[in-house]
């Protein structure tokens, strides 16, 4: 994503890689959830389930404990999230 850093979290001992960066509206922001290790066979539930686990922690977070709304939410390649959120 332009204009974000990434950030490594280890999350039920697996590794993800995140980038949040903001929008062109005020705050909304899109976020990418990135399985940093290596999936066999992965169950698409299962992996957006831990993926939105691992995101739910970055919007809290980038919300500073705000309520916030999500606006997209996609699973890309049966791992990886991509979502689009908005503090409130």
């Amino acid at each position: 994503l332009d204009r974000s850093q990434v950030e490594t979290v280890r999350v039920e001992g697996r590794l993800f890689e995140v980038r949040i960066a903001p929008t062109e509206v005020a705050n909304e922001y899109r976020m990418l959830v990135v399985r940093a290790t290596l999936v066999i066979n992965p169950d698409p539930e299962v992996e957006r389930a831990r993926a939105s686990n691992v995101a739910r922690q970055f919007m809290d977070r980038t919300c500073k404990g705000q309520p916030y709304r999500m606006l997209q939410d996609n699973l890309v390649d049966e791992v990886n999230l991509e979502t689009r959120f908005r503090c409130l």
